[in-house]
C-alpha cells in the first residue's frame, strides 16, 4: 500500500506551491461560485465568467447576462492567502450579484443620457437658502448654454457619485442579508480600497484638483464613515464634508432609486463651485484650439474636436479618484428590473454563506491531483526503466516497446467504472461466498479426535480409540501474488472487452479485499503490418502490486486498437511478477485468439508463448489463460 505519511507530505508540498489560478479557475471553484450566484439572485442569474486582466480597475461587472470577475484584480491580488483572496472575489461576487438584485439600471441610464443632453430628469434639490438657489440657476445656465466641458464633466462627476452611492447601498443590504463569507468579504474588499486612497494631506502635497480631493473624501466618508486624515489637516474641503455626510447617509440607505439619485443631485449642487472652476479650467486651455476648430466649414467636427480636448483633459482628473468607481457604465447595464421579488427577498434574509471549508476541500482535491500526477510520473518513469532492464529474445527485441499509465482521470473514466459497477458488485458476492470460506479456514483452527493433544476435548472421552485430544493449529499467512494480462488488440471490441473489464474489476477487488498484491496489465500493437522496425507494442499499466486509488477507473477505461504481440507482453509481465517474493504466483492471460503481430503469428508464435511459459514456470510463476470468445 501506499505510505500515507509520504502521501500527505507530498500533498502539504503541493499546497505550498499552488498558485491563485490554480484554484480559482478549477471547476469545483467554479461550480461553487454558480452556486452561490444561483442561490443569492433566487435563481434567476447562473452565468459567472472569470477573467484574468492584471492591469484592469475593475474586479467585477454585471452585464444582462452575466456577471464576469476578474480573479486577477488588485484589490484580490493584494490579499496575502489563498483564503482571503476567495474571501475578495466572494465579496466581489456578492457585490455584483447586489447590483443585479436591487439597482435599476435603466433609471440610471436615463439620469445620465439627459444629463448629456444638458438637463436634469428629476426634480431638482431645493436650498432653503438663496445661495443654493443661485447655484442652480448657475447649473442650469453652464448645462443648457455653449458649454460642452460643463455637460461632460456633469455627466461624469454624476456617474461617479451614483455608482458611489449605489455600491454601499448594495453592499449594506447584501451584508446584512448574508453574514459570512460574502460579508467578510464585501468589508476587506472595502478596507483595501480604503487603504489605497492616499490621505488627505497626501492628496494637497501632490497637487490633487480640489473637485478630486473632495471626491475622495466623500468615497473615504462612504465606505467606513471615517477619511484618511491621521496628519490632522483643516480647511474648507472637510468643512464641504460635514455639509455632505448626511446626504451621503440618506443616499445609501435609501431604498428607492429615485431617492439615491436624489441624494446625488443633491451632493452636485454642494460641490458645484469646485466643478465650476474646473470646467473653467478645461474650457481656458481648449480655448485656444477652438479658433482652429471655427476655420473649418463643419461644425460637428469642431464640437467633436473640443468634447474630445475636454475628455483629455477629464482623465488627468480621473487618474487622481479610485479607480473601483469609474467608468462601469459599460458593461453595468441591464434591460430588466430587479429579479427578486420583495416577498422572495425576506425569505433569503439573514442566511449565513460559509464557504471557508469547501475552499479548503477545493484547495486539497487540486493539491491531491497534482500530487497524483507527479507521482503517476514518477511510476511511469519506473516503469519505463523497468522495460528497459528486461531481456527479450529473438524477434521482439527488434520491435519497439513502450510503457503507458493513465493519469488524468475524468468524468469520462469515473461513468465507465460506474456502468460496470453494479455486475462486479454482483460477481463479488458470489466470490465471495464461495472463496473467502477457504480463505478463512487458513487461519486459526481447532483439530479434534487427536490421540495426542494440548487439551482433553470432553466429548470425545468415551471413545473407544482414545481420540479425545484437541489442538489449536497457528494462522497460515496468504502467500500469494497475481498478475492479469489483457488483450487489447482490436478483436477484443464489443461485449469480449466488457467481460475482460469485470474479470479485472472482480479479480482486482477480490484480491484488495483479501490482502492479495494484484498487477494487472493490457497490450496491444500500432498495427503496422509486416516489418518489424515499424511495430510498437504499447503496455498500459492498469494497477501496480501498490494499490492506487484511480486503478478501478484505468481498468474500466480500457479500449482496443491494433494487433496482440503476445509474446513480448508476456515475457515483461512475467518479470515482474517473477521478481516478487511471494511463495505462489499466478499469471492469468486473458485474450480471444492467437498472437497476430509483424511476422508473429501461427505455430511460431505459438511456441515463442510456450517458451516463455516454461521459463516463467521455471522461476515459480504458474501460467494460466482464460479464453473469451
Amino acid at each position: 500500500m501506499r505510505n500515507q505519511f509520504i502521501w500527505k507530505q507530498r500533498v502539504q508540498e503541493e499546497k505550498e506551491h499552488l498558485k491563485d489560478y490554480e484554484i480559482f479557475e478549477s471547476a469545483d471553484y467554479m461550480e461553487l461560485l454558480r452556486s452561490i450566484t444561483s442561490e443569492i439572485t433566487g435563481g434567476t442569474l447562473k452565468e459567472v465568467q472569470l477573467v484574468k486582466e492584471p492591469d484592469a480597475p475593475y474586479g467585477g461587472k454585471c452585464s444582462s447576462l452575466r456577471i464576469l470577475l476578474n480573479i486577477a484584480n488588485e484589490v484580490t491580488r493584494s490579499f496575502p492567502t489563498i483564503e482571503l483572496k476567495s474571501d475578495s472575489i466572494v465579496g466581489i461576487l456578492g457585490h455584483e450579484c447586489g447590483h443585479w438584485n436591487y439597482s435599476d439600471f435603466e433609471l440610471r441610464k436615463n439620469y445620465l443620457s439627459n444629463m448629456e443632453q444638458g438637463k436634469w430628469s428629476l426634480q431638482l434639490p431645493l436650498p432653503k437658502d438663496w445661495s443654493g438657489q443661485e447655484r442652480i440657476m448657475e447649473i442650469s445656465e453652464f448645462l443648457t448654454g455653449n458649454h460642452p466641458a460643463a455637460r461632460y464633466i456633469m455627466t461624469e462627476t454624476a456617474s461617479f457619485i451614483q455608482n458611489m452611492l449605489e455600491d454601499v447601498y448594495v453592499e449594506e443590504i447584501m451584508c446584512s442579508r448574508y453574514p459570512g463569507s460574502i460579508q467578510r468579504g464585501i468589508l476587506q474588499n472595502r478596507m483595501r480600497n480604503m487603504e489605497r486612497m492616499p490621505s488627505l494631506k497626501v492628496q494637497l502635497n501632490k497637487g490633487y484638483r480640489p473637485v478630486s480631493v473632495m471626491l475622495n473624501l466623500m468615497v473615504q466618508y462612504s465606505l467606513t464613515g471615517m477619511v484618511n486624515n491621521w496628519e490632522m489637516e483643516t480647511g474648507i474641503l472637510l468643512d464641504l464634508l460635514e455639509e455632505a455626510k448626511p446626504i451621503i447617509d440618506y443616499g445609501v440607505t435609501c431604498a428607492e432609486a429615485a431617492g439615491r439619485l436624489m441624494a446625488s443631485n443633491r451632493l452636485l449642487l454642494l460641490i458645484w463651485r469646485l466643478l465650476k472652476s474646473e470646467i473653467e479650467d478645461i474650457e481656458e486651455k481648449t480655448k485656444q484650439k477652438k479658433q482652429s476648430y471655427e476655420k473649418r466649414s463643419f461644425k460637428a467636427q469642431e464640437a467633436a474636436e473640443t468634447l474630445s480636448e475636454v475628455q483629455k483633459e477629464w482623465e488627468n482628473v480621473k487618474r487622481e479618484l479610485p479607480d473601483f468607481l469609474c467608468s462601469k457604465d459599460e458593461e453595468t447595464v441591464r434591460d430588466t428590473q430587479p429579479s427578486i421579488p420583495k416577498k422572495q427577498q425576506k425569505e433569503f434574509a439573514n442566511k449565513p454563506i460559509e464557504i471557508s471549508g469547501q475552499v479548503l476541500l477545493c484547495i486539497e482535491k487540486i493539491a491531491e491531483s497534482k500530487a497524483e500526477k507527479t507521482h503517476n510520473a514518477e511510476v511511469l518513469n519506473t516503469l519505463r526503466k523497468e522495460l528497459f532492464n528486461t531481456e527479450f529474445d529473438g524477434d521482439h527485441r527488434k520491435v519497439k516497446m513502450t510503457v503507458e499509465r493513465k493519469s488524468q482521470i475524468g468524468q469520462r473514466e469515473m461513468a465507465q467504472y460506474e456502468l460496470a459497477e453494479p455486475r462486479v458488485k454482483q460477481i463479488m458476492r458470489k466470490m465471495k461466498s464461495v472463496l473467502l470460506p477457504v480463505f478463512y479456514q487458513q487461519g486459526e483452527r481447532t483439530e479434534k479426535h487427536l490421540f495426542f493433544g494440548t487439551k482433553i476435548h470432553t466429548p470425545s472421552l468415551y471413545d473407544p480409540y482414545g481420540r479425545f485430544y484437541q489442538k489449536k493449529e497457528s494462522a497460515k499467512e496468504l502467500n500469494a501474488a497475481v498478475a492479469i494480462l489483457v488483450d487489447l488488440s482490436a478483436s477484443m471490441l464489443g461485449e469480449r472487452l466488457e467481460q475482460a473489464i469485470r474479470c479485472c474489476l472482480s479479480l482486482y477487488e477480490f484480491c484488495i479485499h483479501v490482502g492479495i498484491p494484484i498487477l494487472i496489465y493490457g497490450h496491444h500493437t500500432n498495427g503496422e503490418g509486416y516489418f518489424l522496425q515499424n511495430e510498437l507494442v504499447t503496455l498500459h499499466s492498469l494497477a501496480e502490486f501498490e494499490p492506487d486509488r484511480n486503478d478501478r477507473y484505468r481498468i474500466a477505461s480500457m479500449d482496443v486498437t491494433g494487433s496482440n504481440r503476445d509474446g513480448a507482453a508476456l515475457a515483461y509481465v512475467g518479470e515482474k511478477l517473477a521478481k516478487r517474493t511471494e511463495k505462489t504466483k499466478l499469471l492469468c492471460c486473458i485474450t480471444d485468439g492467437r498472437p497476430n503481430g509483424a511476422r508473429y503469428c501461427g505455430e511460431e508464435a505459438e511456441r515463442d508463448i510456450q517458451n516463455i511459459k516454461k521459463k516463467l514456470e521455471a522461476r515459480g510463476v504458474i501460467v494460466m489463460a482464460a479464453a473469451i470468445g
